[in-house]
């Protein structure tokens, strides 16, 4: 597996539990804990749940290792931006609650997929 491939895998782990439907100006630690207080009850799984699962999707890394992607916590695409932490040696934190998730968007009618920043200088 590719470092570049690492590091999308880490980040995009690290950002699940952030991105719920919370403002993104509540904390990272009270959008976590929105995130266990709805985790699955004890029985059989509902319809419901499996339609509330979320993946995010087309991850792009810019050269600062600034990670760009789509998620829909709302259900309507909108774009992110994950900023890692930078650590001693020149490395960067991906890690939940120390890199600092934003959402760039609020498109009523959802985002499209974006070309990355390598291929392109903007996001439209």
């Amino acid at each position: 597996m590719s470092k570049l491939m690492r590091i999308v895998l880490v980040a995009g782990l690290a950002i699940l539990p952030a991105c719920t439907t919370t403002p993104t100006s509540q904390p990272q630690a009270a959008a976590h804990e929105a995130t266990k207080s709805s985790a699955m009850p004890a029985g059989r799984p509902t319809i419901e749940q499996f339609l509330k699962i979320r993946v995010p999707a087309g991850a792009a890394l810019a050269a600062d290792g600034t990670l760009y992607f789509r998620d829909w916590p709302d259900g309507i695409w909108q774009l992110y931006r994950v900023t890692p932490l930078a650590v001693s040696g020149g490395g960067r934190d991906y890690s939940p609650g120390k890199a600092r998730i934003e959402r760039l968007t609020d498109y009523k009618d959802g985002l499209a997929p974006f070309p990355s920043a390598a291929t392109a200088p903007r996001c439209y």
